[in-house]
């Protein structure tokens, strides 16, 4: 009896830790197969430190339904390895949906085949810098216009097209794994401790 407790314990446990390396690092691939997603490069006109939120100048556009040359303001934003913006350098701007906050970072250029993220530490920005260098938000961008019946622009029209990746209607999460976790454990601890109070 004691080794089911301690399984289920030990399941418990795993629930609680596994979460973390399952979901952590998905912006990239989120940013990569979201339609509505939005990565281009811009310029900083504000920042409003009271309300965090930012107004951007977007100067070139690789994926999504970005306005080139029209102030834009992002309610959040996250700053990316940097303690400050300089106004006179252009970034590299990554908008996943309304929840999310406006990733904003250092790049050395704006040719994306080359470009390098500055302060890369970790896998996460690490493999959107890959993802940059592939192609592969060009490539996605003229799929997504090709489906939309959009003219597609010539400098973005890719060699080949990708067949699209099967992306699950249902997404595990931390509020699905949290809550399970700690009620594993609970009742594993509360079982535990019947038990041995009926010896």
């Amino acid at each position: 009896m004691k080794k089911i407790i301690c399984t289920l314990m030990l399941i418990g446990l795993v629930m609680l830790v596994v979460p973390d390396s399952v979901c952590a690092g998905s912006v990239p691939d989120d940013l990569l197969f979201s339609d509505d997603a939005l990565l281009f490069f811009g310029e900083i006109v504000s920042v409003d430190k009271k309300s965090n939120s930012v107004t951007v100048y977007p100067v070139a556009k690789i994926k999504g339904d970005v306005t080139v040359e029209v102030e834009q303001e992002y309610l959040r934003h996250e700053r990316i390895h940097m303690k400050k913006y300089d106004k006179r350098k252009i970034y590299l701007m990554a908008y996943d949906n309304e929840h999310g906050p406006l990733y904003i970072m250092g790049v050395t250029g704006t040719d994306t085949s080359d470009l390098k993220i500055e302060v890369v530490d970790g896998n996460m920005w690490g493999r959107l810098e890959k993802l940059l260098n592939e192609l592969k938000f060009e490539e996605k961008e003229a799929e997504r216009l090709r489906l939309s019946d959009s003219p597609v622009p010539p400098d973005i029209v890719p060699t080949s097209i990708p067949e699209p990746i099967y992306k699950s209607g249902f997404e595990w999460s931390m509020k699905y794994y949290l809550p399970l976790g700690f009620a594993v454990s609970f009742a594993t601890g509360f079982i535990f401790t019947k038990l041995n109070r009926s010896k």
